[in-house]
């Protein structure tokens, strides 16, 4: 059973838009890896506006086994194109399960 995960223990906070989703699949989980350049960084060092930031996160396949209401993986996974603000530990794994924000598109 794993917990939800409180945003402000993010390592890192940034904003931007979504390059690339890149998936991969086990028996009962899809894995993703995003790619968002950055437009700006709220909290976190090592990266600035113009970088590529990557996060992962899962989302349980329907039909999988239900292993509970907390393993069922992270609430969303963004589109390519979106602009998002996402909430990221060291390790590039998203804060579980409620880590990132879909924004409005910068004017």
């Amino acid at each position: 059973m794993r917990l939800p995960e409180a945003r402000s223990k993010a390592d890192h906070v940034v904003t931007g838009v979504v390059t690339a989703v890149h998936a991969s699949e086990t028996a009962d989980y899809r894995n993703f890896v995003v790619e968002i350049k950055v437009e700006q960084v709220e909290k976190g060092a090592g990266f600035k506006p113009g970088d590529t930031f990557r996060a992962t996160c899962y989302q349980r396949k329907e039909g999988a086994a239900d292993r509970g209401p907390d393993d069922a993986g992270h609430k969303l996974v963004p589109k390519v194109g979106q602009r998002v603000k996402a909430y990221v530990k060291a390790d590039g794994e998203a804060i579980y399960p409620d880590w990132i924000d879909i924004l409005k598109p910068a004017r």
